[in-house]
């Protein structure tokens, strides 16, 4: 007996030390409930890490005991391992909801749902009316109703902020003059822009955003009529400039419904114009429209 004391006291000091070493890995994973429309899981912990996949709210899953830096561990059901903020869900602890303020969890820092942020190009096609008004140097302005339209590539280079292209269009020849006058000018043209947008106010599922453009107008066609006849059409080149204020409503994480309201300007320096002599052109008016935005 006093030979086997020794080797007792041994093996139970080792099965101790097993079982403290293993008890944390029985609490290396915890029951968790999604509470947000759409919980992305990333590769690694960061906003602009890759979305493995998208969890919808209500679904449970197993995340690790631990956050690093707010962002808990998950497996995807690609089997591939990956990481859930922790504002998109709440701890489960014996079945019951631990609410984050029980948790003291920090403040989320960002407020779109990441499968919005997917997307870094985005393609937008829109359409709509533009009360133009168009002048020959000094003359009074003539109202005409335009039918317009653009196509846009934009590339995004922050969560915000993206770079545009924009292909924009306009004609009141099919559209009514609003003003009596004999004499009357019918200004179309399609310009090229580049700009500049910022989304500056953002939720779950929309965003409002301001842009500037700026470019060249690749045709400006004005119709010139004096007494009602049609006496000069002349076609040059000119320069744009459009701000543009736009609503999205993200329908789908690729796919929104797009509405702008802006103001645009184009102006040619000089054209050659019957009764005028040279005359610069000038047309200006705020601009409506609906459309889609793609992303990809």
């Amino acid at each position: 007996m006093t030979r086997i004391a020794p080797t007792f006291r041994a093996v139970l000091a080792l099965t101790v030390f097993v079982a403290c070493a293993a008890a944390p890995s029985a609490r290396a994973a915890q029951d968790a409930i999604i509470t947000v429309e759409q919980a992305a899981i990333r590769e690694y912990p960061a906003l602009d890490a890759k979305i493995l996949e998208a969890r919808p709210v209500g679904v449970k899953l197993r995340v690790s005991s631990y956050s690093k830096d707010g962002w808990y561990k998950t497996k995807a059901n690609i089997g591939q391992y990956g990481w859930i903020w922790q504002g998109d869900l709440s701890l489960l602890t014996f079945n019951a909801d631990v609410k984050a303020a029980d948790l003291d969890l920090p403040e989320r820092t960002h407020d779109r749902r990441a499968m919005i942020h997917t997307p870094w190009l985005f393609f937008r096609l829109v359409g709509g009316v533009l009360p133009v008004v168009g002048m020959v140097g000094e003359t009074s302005g003539h109202l005409h109703v335009a039918l317009d339209g653009a196509a846009e590539l934009s590339i995004r280079f922050t969560d915000s902020q993206r770079f545009a292209v924009r292909l924009m269009s306009w004609s009141s020849v099919f559209a009514p003059g609003l003003t009596n006058d004999a004499d009357d000018v019918i200004p179309s043209g399609t310009s090229a822009l580049i700009g500049f947008e910022h989304d500056f106010s953002t939720t779950d599922t929309q965003d409002f955003t301001v842009a500037l453009f700026g470019g060249e107008t690749l045709s400006h066609s004005v119709g010139i009529t004096l007494g009602g006849n049609t006496v000069k059409t002349v076609s040059e080149t000119g320069y744009t400039f459009l701000f543009n204020l736009a609503y999205k409503r993200h329908l789908l994480r690729w796919l929104a419904v797009v509405g702008e309201a802006g103001f645009f300007y184009t102006y040619t320096p000089q054209l050659p114009i019957q009764s005028f002599g040279s005359s610069h052109v000038s047309e200006y008016g705020p601009r409506f429209n609906i459309g889609l935005q793609f992303g990809l």
